[in-house]
């Protein structure tokens, strides 16, 4: 059950970090589309909010896992 706790929050994790990458390399090419600007920089501030709140909810998925683990460790020994 832990291990998969875990490994739902590394993928979030590494979702939220895609989505981050996306909007960095869509936002560093803003002006470079031969003059048409195809990217909408308030969306893609809002897709950078919604990629930083899903890091921040899988580090709290990990750190819960990684605590009722040490727990867990401790009771059992």
């Amino acid at each position: 059950m832990i291990n998969g706790t875990l490994a739902s929050g590394l993928q979030g994790m590494q979702t939220g970090l895609r989505q981050t990458q996306s909007v960095a390399h869509n936002v560093a090419n803003l002006n470079t589309h031969d003059g048409q600007n195809t990217v909408n920089l308030p969306e893609e501030m809002v897709n950078l909010m919604q990629a930083d709140n899903q890091i921040a909810a899988s580090a709290a998925v990990i750190a819960t896992a990684d605590k009722a683990l040490s727990t867990l460790i401790e009771n059992m020994s």
